[in-house]
């Protein structure tokens, strides 16, 4: 699985995406901006001292962290974080989404 980090507006997206379809190869976009509030992210330990986890949005399908073998990251556009919270709030959302990523 490769996961294309960038949005469809860019232009080098949908050749890229061409080109994986062409060879085969699974992937999945994944919009930052589609984060935290039209998606979610969940990562954990598994038992052999792994990572685990998902991202999904309102946009797509759920991307199996596991199971990406490659990341292409092009001019990802920022996180969309709500608009109600609170400046602490808000740097604390966006620092762990950060981290996360």
């Amino acid at each position: 699985m490769v996961i294309i980090v960038s949005d469809r507006g860019d232009a080098h997206v949908d050749a890229v995406w061409t080109g994986l379809r062409r060879l085969g190869a699974p992937h999945a976009l994944l919009d930052l901006a589609a984060l935290p509030c039209r998606g979610c992210v969940t990562i954990g330990h598994t038992g052999d001292s792994g990572l685990e986890g998902t991202v999904a949005s309102v946009d797509g399908p759920a991307i199996r962290l596991q199971e990406a073998s490659a990341v292409w990251w092009r001019r990802p556009r920022p996180y969309e974080l709500d608009a109600g919270l609170s400046p602490p709030h808000a740097a604390f959302a966006f620092a762990q989404l950060q981290e996360a990523m």
